[in-house]
């Protein structure tokens, strides 16, 4: 069974409640994604998603859900809500751009990943 991990990044910015996208040298935007590697956690793989693709590090991130994938592949999610004064961005190498999108205006995602932010969307909004 395939397993990815993508992490649904969010903070507050001039009062809009923004997500935190990459897009790829294929020009896709994607939340910050990772394949587990071997003896790595799927904590170690959000971490390691947020460090490779926008530079995050130190960051807390709660499991949120797992989504399937179809053709023996599932999605382990994680929600992170963040203080992005407090984070730069920095683009990771396959990475061409990282910035934060309204939560409501977000471009055309990876497949599946619309679901990602729905989900982390009402989780915060039920804390």
């Amino acid at each position: 069974m395939r397993v990815r991990v993508e992490v649904a990044v969010f903070t507050v910015r001039h009062g809009t409640l923004e997500v935190l996208l990459g897009r790829g040298p294929a020009g896709t935007w994607t939340l910050p994604c990772a394949d587990p590697e071997d003896q790595m956690s799927l904590d170690g793989s959000a971490a390691r998603a947020m460090e490779d693709s926008a530079g995050l590090r130190g960051i807390t991130a709660e499991q949120l859900y797992t989504f399937d994938r179809g053709e023996g592949g599932v999605a382990v999610a994680y929600l992170a809500l963040i203080d992005s004064g407090r984070h730069p961005l920095a683009a990771g190498v396959d990475v061409a751009e990282v910035r934060w999108f309204a939560h409501d205006d977000l471009p055309a995602l990876a497949a599946g990943q619309e679901a990602v932010v729905a989900y982390g969307l009402s989780r915060l909004r039920a804390k």
